[in-house]
């Protein structure tokens, strides 16, 4: 079927390989959809995350590696040994579609190698080689290795570093030295299996139903793109600067997120500085016209020689702001370092912010960090020794980096006292506080893997209204109950957040599933795209025709599946509630000062993000209803052969 070729199925502990065609798993589109659903599949409940019991799916879309713009992303998914729930990342880069043009869709691992290897992918087949001679290198030196090996600059490598050999709760997968699928730990999935790196070389291309429709449509929503505000903000200085020339404001969206006032150092890192000296050149994924990444060289002081790509937000702020450190070129090593070492930035971090605040609000003593094996270190806020000392102690588990390394419920139980609180970890993860923005509080809450931004945070709520009549248009049109609009703009407001949350995880669902970048399609109204583009898209992909009532059916079968899947693992409504923190302590100055979540009122907005998404009102607990209308009998008479069907 076009659109779609094979999966890869590798049993580690026996060594062999064989595949299977794509098309069976079509209702679940690919990527993230197609992930969950195989682990549905295959993966029994229950299973401790870093057995070989465990099982590790890559996967695109059936437009990746095509000319659709920023066809260019993979997932990765597992049961996450951090959370212990549903694990997924996803990065971007030339990997996923290297992938496509080797012939394959996705690949699916069992077991556990009994002594380290890499997967190489090529037109001519598929093989499992040693990687006794990697094993211990970092991701660059595994990437370079391997190229070097083959005499190919342009293989592609998905690989771990010491972080995921160490079995790191938070290490990610690394792709193309500076592409990271970062959260939930699967570099500590492939580390557990003796899985070193995935290389891929091929050039079979991919075959769509109808070419000159697929251009089109292509082209199209290159340009819908173009005139995006999300390109405007970002194919310049991409998320850490808008348009190049602004600097990032002492706002109340940033840093004042984790309970800090706005600071005043927070302006230098933004993107008019970026520019001042170390960017050098503009990257960009496969078939994107975004560029949102750069390559940068630190050209003056003690950092002098640094290289490398990005950085990414969320990487800056958790590696020198909310730490306490304003100094861009430490933001440069520090991504440098944890690309290298395989570490998930925002968790490594929270991490580091955690110790910091545990240290500063006398919960964490001098006397307690001898015992934790702290040595020399002394958690204060800004010092760039700790912050990245700290990166290397945990990705190889030395000394109190050995605790870190195991994610922040385990420093709260070996501190004690009220160090729980003060860490305000949500299922394991760190997320920082957003107690301002109801619909973000809600997004990260109830996100299948983890507190973080990219499952649904609204962007009508967090970018604020812009007044163009087409967004509320587009409410009317795909939402409805107008009366909730002048609620969903307002960032502080609980009406209207669940209608919002439910809306932006369809679109996020469907990019992630097609294996396309969520910046550009499921950032609305950033971007004006919607189901009926995706409709089109894989219409003309695969050749069968499909609505934009059945892509919001797929997105709903992805957010389903993906409860369920949590459900198995032991998942309750409680975990769906907000850390203490967010609830007990207001903000402290500022235009949000005095902002906090409310229990009742989120509870109110929970329950009608339960019902919006067919599930049951009081426990969240998928229907059976529901889960037939999508589907999924399967799904449900499994659930209620457990008792946890709602």
């Amino acid at each position: 079927m076009p659109g779609y070729s094979a999966l890869l199925h590798v049993d580690l502990s026996e060594g062999r390989t064989w595949t299977e065609p794509t098309e069976p798993y079509k209702k679940y589109i690919g990527g993230r959809g197609l992930n969950v659903g195989l682990l549905l599949k295959y993966l029994k409940p229950g299973v401790d995350a870093l057995s070989p019991d465990n099982v590790l799916v890559f996967s695109t879309g059936p437009v990746g590696g095509t000319v659709a713009p920023s066809s260019a992303r993979y997932n990765v998914s597992a049961k996450s040994p951090l959370t212990g729930f549903l694990g997924d990342s996803n990065s971007g880069g030339h990997w996923s579609a290297e992938l496509r043009y080797a012939g394959c869709d996705g690949i699916i691992f069992y077991g556990r190698s009994p002594k380290p290897v890499y997967l190489l992918i090529t037109d001519d087949g598929v093989k499992i080689e040693e990687a006794a001679e990697l094993w211990g290198q970092d991701t660059w030196q595994t990437i370079d290795a391997i190229k070097e090996k083959y005499r190919d600059p342009e293989i592609k490598v998905a690989c771990i570093g010491v972080a995921g050999e160490k079995l790191v709760r938070f290490a990610c997968v690394m792709n193309e030295y500076g592409r990271a699928a970062g959260r939930t730990g699967m570099g500590a999935v492939m580390g557990s299996k003796n899985l070193k790196a995935i290389a891929v070389r091929g050039s079979k291309g991919v075959r769509v139903a109808r070419p000159a429709e697929f251009t089109r449509v292509s082209e199209r929503l290159v340009d819908t793109i173009r005139k995006s505000r999300q390109f405007d903000l970002y194919h310049i200085s991409g998320v850490i600067g808008h348009r190049g020339v602004e600097d990032y404001k002492d706002s109340d969206t940033t840093v004042s997120l984790f309970f800090k006032p706005p600071m005043p150092g927070w302006g230098k890192l933004g993107g008019k500085e970026w520019w001042k000296s170390p960017w050098v050149k503009l990257k960009g994924c496969s078939s994107c016209q975004m560029h949102c990444s750069h390559f940068f060289i630190v050209r003056e002081g003690p950092l002098a020689g640094v290289m490398g790509e990005g950085p990414e937000a969320e990487t800056m702020g958790w590696i020198t702001a909310i730490v306490g450190n304003f100094n861009r070129f430490l933001g440069a090593y520090g991504t440098t370092l944890v690309n290298r070492l395989g570490l998930d930035a925002i968790q490594m971090g929270a991490a580091t912010q955690g110790l910091m605040t545990l240290y500063e609000k006398g919960v964490l003593t001098n006397g307690m960090l001898k015992e934790l094996k702290a040595g020399w270190l002394r958690p204060n806020w800004g010092d760039p020794e700790v912050i990245l000392s700290l990166m290397d102690m945990t990705a190889k588990r030395q000394g109190i980096g050995d605790l870190l390394a195991e994610g922040p419920n385990a420093l709260a139980r070996a501190v004690g006292g009220d160090a729980a609180y003060w860490l305000s970890a949500h299922r394991n993860m760190t997320a920082g506080n957003r107690s301002p923005q109801k619909g973000g509080v809600l997004n990260h809450l109830v996100s299948a893997r983890g507190p973080d931004h990219l499952r649904g945070s609204p962007s009508l709520e967090f970018y604020g209204f812009t007044g163009d009549k087409r967004i509320g248009d587009d409410w009317n049109k795909y939402i409805g109950e107008p009366e909730l609009f002048q609620h969903a703009v307002r960032l502080t407001d609980y009406e209207g957040k669940a209608a919002l949350v439910v809306w932006q995880e369809h679109l996020r669902a469907l990019s992630d599933s097609f294996g396309v970048c969520s910046f550009n399609y499921g950032n609305w109204p950033n971007t004006f795209i919607y189901p009926e583009d995706f409709a089109e898209l894989y219409s003309a992909a695969t050749g069968e025709d499909v609505t934009a009532k059945d892509m919001v059916l797929a997105a709903q079968r992805v957010l389903s599946m993906e409860r369920a899947f949590n459900i198995r693992e032991g998942w309750k409504r409680a975990d769906d509630q907000p850390p203490e923190r967010w609830v007990r302590e207001p903000k402290e100055a500022g235009a949000f000062k005095g902002e906090r979540v409310h229990l009742d009122k989120y509870n109110e907005m929970l329950d009608e993000y339960y019902v919006r998404r067919g599930w049951n009102r009081e426990s969240g607990l998928p229907t059976r209803v529901k889960l037939e209308e999508l589907g999924l009998t399967d799904v449900a008479d499994e659930l209620e052969r457990t008792g946890k069907l709602g």
